[in-house]
């Protein structure tokens, strides 16, 4: 089944360009439309350094809120029975001005034998062969979501924190992958190369699990981030109001309108000043009842490009 797919850029100032799609294609149409920040969280340009920091992030009706601390340490040392284990966070004494809200910082990580499914670039995950140990010394991660920081304090080594952020999650990575499905010799032998029958089809969602809106985003909805830019304490925005359409016309002649959906918003607020930051929105959506051999033309009728430069 044929599919159409619109990309689409705009900046802090409402300036419009369309995007090579064949750049910006990383899966067909999907259930819901994935949210992707990639941001860092910042102090304002003029205070000084802080021993951690704080960013809310909020979309349409869900909201959450991060900690960073500097780089730092768990230390769990395992006592008699009846004693408490010693348990330490040592946190570095390093003042932050800035920190990468990035899965690299957060719960997860790997180590000789086994890897964190959910996040296997973190810090902090303690692979099961090290569980018996007497004393250990981890990493500690110095991004969580800010309800969870508290248990720094009474960590042990098969504690399992939230993996917090809003990046992409690669397909390699939980939960995308328990949706891929059996890949086994019934399927290689008789279905391939089309999807397994338990394929799921949310493999193709590539959002943190908080920003994936099965209702999907409209425009109008409302995004508000806090901490994260250096010019100004809170940056309120919208789903820019952009309406994707498509004109196809067959090889008979007859044409058809089709809608497309929005699949994919991603806020690049890795600038420090919010004047530089960008919207990217992909459009997708399938052409039902018709073939790739019946197509002669598609035509954008979306009013992207009357935005454009705008």
């Amino acid at each position: 089944m044929p599919c159409i797919a619109v990309a689409a850029s705009v900046d802090a100032y409402g300036k419009w360009s369309l995007l090579d799609i064949a750049d910006h294609l990383t899966s067909p149409p999907k259930l819901g439309t994935d949210f992707i920040l990639n941001a860092h969280m910042r102090i304002l340009e003029d205070q000084p350094a802080q021993p951690s920091l704080t960013a809310t992030l909020k979309v349409k009706d869900r909201e959450q809120s991060y900690i960073g601390f500097p780089p730092g340490h768990l230390n769990w040392t395992r006592r008699k029975w009846w004693d408490a284990p010693d348990v330490v966070h040592e946190m570095g004494n390093e003042p932050l001005f800035s920190l990468p809200l990035s899965y690299d910082l957060t719960f997860g990580g790997q180590g000789e034998q086994n890897y964190c499914p959910e996040n296997p670039t973190g810090k902090g995950w303690v692979e099961p062969e090290r569980l018996k140990e007497n004393k250990l010394r981890m990493e500690a991660p110095q991004i969580l979501y800010a309800h969870e920081a508290s248990q720094l304090q009474t960590w042990s080594p098969d504690m399992r924190f939230s993996v917090a952020g809003a990046e992409e999650i690669p397909a390699t990575w939980q939960p995308r992958l328990s949706y891929t499905g059996t890949f086994d010799a019934e399927w290689e032998n008789n279905i391939w190369p089309a999807y397994p029958k338990d394929f799921d089809w949310r493999f193709w969602q590539s959002a943190h699990p908080d920003w994936q809106f099965m209702d999907r985003l409209a425009p109008g909805d409302e995004i508000e981030l806090m901490g994260m830019s250096a010019a100004s304490k809170v940056v309120k925005a919208k789903v820019p109001d952009a309406k994707v359409e498509a004109e196809v016309t067959l090889k008979d002649g007859h044409k058809m309108g089709q809608s497309l959906n929005l699949d994919t918003l991603i806020i690049d607020a890795t600038a420090p000043h919010h004047k530089d930051w960008s919207f990217k929105m992909v459009w997708q959506s399938w052409l039902e009842d018709v073939a790739f051999s019946d197509i002669a033309r598609v035509n954008s009728l979306s009013n992207v490009e009357a935005l454009h430069g705008k």
